[in-house]
Order: C-alpha cells, then structure tokens, then sequence
C-alpha cells in the first residue's frame, strides 16, 4: 500500500492543480475511484474535470507526454477576470454583473466548493440576499432538517410520493409538511427511483445520491407482481387523469398497507379510490 501511494506522489509532485493532478493520475491507468480517495476529492470532481476534457477534444498536461490532444483553456484563465471579479477585505468581493448578466464565480471556489466545469452549485435567494454553498453543504443542511422532523414518539406511516421526498429536499412549497413524515415514511422503490433520477439529472453523482437519500430517514419497499395486481385493479380510472406509472405505485403501497399517501398531485383526491390522500401544499 505505501509503494502505491509513494507511486502515486510521483506522478502528482510535477502538478500543481489539482485538476492537473487528477488528468495525470488518469493518464497513468489509475481508477476514477483510487483518484478521487488519493487525491481526497468526490468522485463527482474527478469525473467531471476527466469527461469535461473529453467533451472539449482532450487536454495537455504541461509536462505530461499526451501527444493527439490539445490543450483547453483553464477555468478562470480570461482577461478580464480581475475586471468583473474584485476582492476586498475580510473575505469579502464585488462581483460586476457582464453584459450577458452573468456574474463570474470566484477561483477560490474551485477547491473548497468542488466547483470544477460540470459541478454543481445550489443558491438561494431570500430577499436582497444571494448565497452559494457546495452540493455537499446543501445535502449536510438538508440531513440536519431531517432531524428536526424526527419523531419523539412513535408516529403512524404515510407513505410519499416522489413529488413530497423532492419538495423536502429543494425546499419547494410544502416542503414543512413532507419533512414531518420523512422519518419513518414509505416510499416505492419506483419512486426511489424518480427521486435519484432527479438528483442526477441536477449534478448528482448515482452512488451519492443513494447516499443521499439513506439518511433522510424513510424506507424504501420493494415491488413485486402483487403490487402490478393491484395497479391492474384502479388503471381504469387512473388512465383518464393521466396519472402516472410511478403514481400509481405510490397509491397501490398507500393501497396495501392501509396507509394515507403524501403527494404534491391534487388530482389524486379525484381518483375516488379506497387510499387516503394528504396534499403537501
């Protein structure tokens, strides 16, 4: 283990970026994974700076032979980054809105947000403020929610719909009433599915998305062919409201276990079918 290590400290010691050392890692043969726990980074960074070269017709180490690529530009190497980007005291910067209405992010970013070309940033707006935090904050902040929800006593289940678990999570209306039935709720492995999905699609990497949503504390449950019976027995009236696949999952668990469902879908209510259903907002 330490003649690997002492091998890979060879190959980083001639790069000074971090970006650099994860290309010439990579240009090494060694795993996207062993990058990413040598270097201390996320998976996510490391895949993003390797598939942004590919995407951009590859990249040349400065002092890495990798003849057949071109060298692209770094983040923040622009002439003008001084102009739109101006650091004052304690901490503190004024950013010049370009003439597109963008706003540059800082270099300092780059490291302690994992903020390299492809990652993801979440913001918030509240009144005239503006704040940035990293994708790992955002899910540390919603962990910490969680468990304000979590129950002192025994509570009875609800089962959630996708639309409740993703209203928690980005902080969408009805966001209070799905965190209270986060902790021991049920959801459909169908619609485990749609969330992480989501979460993907935003910048998420699978295997921390999975992680993700472990810890906000329901259960998933699996389907099975009793769950497509049971789907079969309400499709006629679901078809007309155009409710979904995955919707009709939730509503046959709320169905099997005799437990109300928790959704951001009013129509639901007009299914007239034997299942309670709770709107979150």
């Amino acid at each position: 283990m330490d003649k690997d290590r002492d091998r890979l400290e060879d190959i980083v010691r001639p790069h000074v970026t971090v970006s650099d050392r994860i290309r010439a890692l990579n240009a090494a043969g060694v795993a996207r994974a062993d990058i990413a726990r040598f270097l201390g980074k996320r998976y996510q960074h490391v895949r993003n700076v390797l598939e942004g070269d590919a995407q951009g017709g590859g990249y040349t180490l400065g002092r890495a032979d990798l003849s057949g690529v071109r060298e692209g530009p770094q983040p923040f190497e622009r002439e003008d980054y001084d102009t739109f980007v101006q650091a004052r005291a304690n901490g503190n910067y004024r950013l010049v809105v370009r003439p597109d209405g963008s706003i540059l992010i800082l270099k300092e970013m780059v490291e302690s947000f994992d903020a390299a070309p492809g990652g993801v940033l979440i913001a918030q707006l509240a009144g005239d403020a503006f704040t940035i935090v990293s994708a790992d904050t955002a899910m540390r902040e919603v962990q910490e929610a969680v468990k304000t929800y979590a129950p002192k006593e025994t509570m009875a289940e609800v089962v959630l719909d996708a639309s409740a678990v993703l209203a928690f999570v980005y902080g969408e209306p009805g966001a209070d009433v799905a965190g209270q039935a986060m902790v021991g709720g049920l959801v459909s492995a169908v619609n485990q599915a749609e969330v992480l999905n989501k979460l993907v699609d935003d910048g998420m990497a699978p295997h921390d998305a999975a992680h993700f949503t472990a810890r906000l504390g329901y259960h998933v449950v699996l389907v099975d062919e009793a769950t497509a019976v049971t789907i079969s027995t309400f499709q006629h009236r679901t078809r007309r409201k155009s409710v979904s696949l995955g919707d009709q999952f939730c509503l046959a668990l709320g169905l099997e276990r005799g437990l109300p469902v928790l959704t951001g879908e009013k129509r639901w209510a007009e299914l007239g079918l034997d299942v309670e259903v709770r709107l979150i907002r």
